[in-house]
């Protein structure tokens, strides 16, 4: 088998820089993976236990024809706090049982952000829990095997361990089962641009097993109110395959705009969804007219709050047509500053300096 690292991850141009130009303002991003990595490894007996992405049958676990697999922990549909995944026990080339097993792991959010707090990187993890092993092949007559499982991992780094102990019934008495291996968080941090024609560039990287892994693309945006970000479905890429983001609706609250993602597909190395749910939050402190909403959504501000004057049809100060607003300009001083008017947008706005963006000031 060839265990598949966690190698997907939303919203990046690291591999091509953003080119910033005037009239654009950055953001920060966050988008944390709601399924971890939880790593195939070697029983007590000297089998591979194998695991893949939780499917809710009973028949032979999810494996591509090269023997791909996801090694997936996702939180399960019915209660999100509760994590699944599939296993196979193989010894030599001989798979000798499959089945499925659950972590009943905890909701704790102390920050308030939507995110459980294991599943941030920034925090540390110590945690002990319960949860269940479903037999399924070669016999189901085991029945549901109780398992209790320790997961740590140091504050700031993605990488964890995890240590597990069962009881199995042989028919000669009662065998503990234990067993140690490695579980991994996906937190992406990056950047988002966006500009007054509503286009938005997505950038951000996560640290990954010695690695960063990224993925490059844009989209557009709405926002049917001040409360709320619409971005569009989006193509993403990096060098590992193409991945589609569904459209997001993000809730806004305070400078931060929160809400579910989701990619069809998180690993291209299998041919089934897995990584496919994400949680992001979008902070954008842009706020020109100091009204505590960001620009991104703000209704009275003018988006980026920049403009650059520029294709002159007609130049008579203090009045300028612009070709490209289609509109005229007003210019006048303020001490010793000049400044415009807008009569595209009803604001005034200041030159910034070495840049050929005017900033709203009214």
């Amino acid at each position: 088998f060839l265990p598949m690292r966690i190698k997907y991850l939303l919203f990046a141009l690291l591999l091509f820089p953003i080119a910033r130009i005037a009239g654009e303002n950055t953001t920060q991003i966050k988008a944390y993976s709601l399924s971890v990595e939880l790593a195939s490894h070697v029983n007590p007996f000297g089998s591979v236990v194998y695991l893949t992405t939780y499917d809710g049958l009973s028949s032979h676990p999810l494996l591509t024809s090269e023997g791909n697999i996801s090694e997936e922990l996702s939180p399960s549909s019915a209660n999100p706090s509760h994590y699944q995944a599939d296993y196979m026990i193989f010894t030599g080339s001989t798979m000798i049982e499959y089945g499925s097993m659950t972590f009943r792991m905890p909701s704790t959010d102390s920050n308030n952000n939507g995110v459980y707090d294991w599943l941030e990187v920034s925090n540390a993890t110590n945690i002990s829990v319960g949860g269940s092993i479903d037999v399924q092949w070669p016999s189901s007559s085991i029945a549901i095997v109780p398992i209790y499982a320790s997961f740590q991992r140091a504050a700031g780094v993605s990488t964890g361990s995890v240590s597990y102990t069962y009881d199995i019934d042989t028919g000669d008495g009662t065998v503990s089962v234990s067993a140690v291996t490695s579980w991994q968080v996906t937190n992406l941090v990056g950047e988002l641009v966006y500009d007054a024609s509503r286009n938005l560039q997505l950038e951000a990287s996560a640290a990954s097993y010695g690695g960063s892994y990224s993925l490059s693309g844009s989209s557009t945006y709405t926002s049917q109110s001040e409360g709320t970000l619409q971005i569009k479905r989006a193509q993403l890429t990096n060098q590992l395959g193409n991945y589609v983001l569904a459209p997001l609706d993000l809730a806004r609250s305070g400078y931060s705009y929160k809400g579910l993602a989701t990619l069809d597909d998180g690993v291209t190395g299998t041919n089934w969804p897995d990584f496919t749910d994400w949680y992001v939050i979008l902070t954008d402190t842009n706020d020109a007219d100091g009204d505590g909403i960001p620009d991104l959504t703000d209704a009275t501000s003018s988006g980026t709050a920049t403009f650059t004057p520029g294709g002159w049809n007609y130049l008579s100060w203090p009045w300028a047509y612009s070709d490209s607003d289609q509109a005229w300009l007003y210019f006048s001083a303020v001490g010793n500053a000049v400044v415009l008017w807008r009569q595209k947008d009803g604001k005034w706005y200041m030159p910034q300096t070495g840049n050929p963006a005017w900033v709203a000031i009214h």
